[in-house]
């Protein structure tokens, strides 16, 4: 896992058609909140839950505001902690790109947490 601070980047290559949802895989550490942009435009906060677990959080992503190739997704926490001398907010283990079935099933922005998985 990599820790993240106040905001991370991340580029993604995401097809030209079909469902899509990101799967995050993340550790609440000095917040539960996310903000996520991608291209630019805002998606609905996700909650995460209270604890210090990794869980899953499934966020669909519109048609209107991918693109096919790459991707700019803007992460912004909502608060960090100091540890090891660094400001950290979660720390996020993984980010998958879900399309088809299991894109589709991801159709309510989560802030609800899945098992790990």
């Amino acid at each position: 896992f990599t820790q993240v601070g106040t905001t991370g980047r991340v580029y993604l290559p995401l097809p030209a058609e079909g469902p899509i949802a990101l799967r995050f895989r993340m550790k609440p550490i000095g917040t539960q909140n996310l903000q996520l942009f991608v291209n630019g435009k805002s998606l609905p906060i996700v909650r995460m839950a209270e604890g210090q677990a990794f869980a899953n959080y499934d966020v669909p992503l519109p048609a209107e505001v991918i693109k096919p190739g790459e991707n700019l997704l803007l992460l912004r926490f909502g608060g960090t902690v100091k540890l090891d001398g660094q400001d950290v907010a979660v720390a996020i283990d993984y980010i998958r790109v879900l399309s088809g079935a299991l894109a589709a099933s991801a159709a309510v922005p989560a802030p609800a947490a899945t098992s790990p998985g």
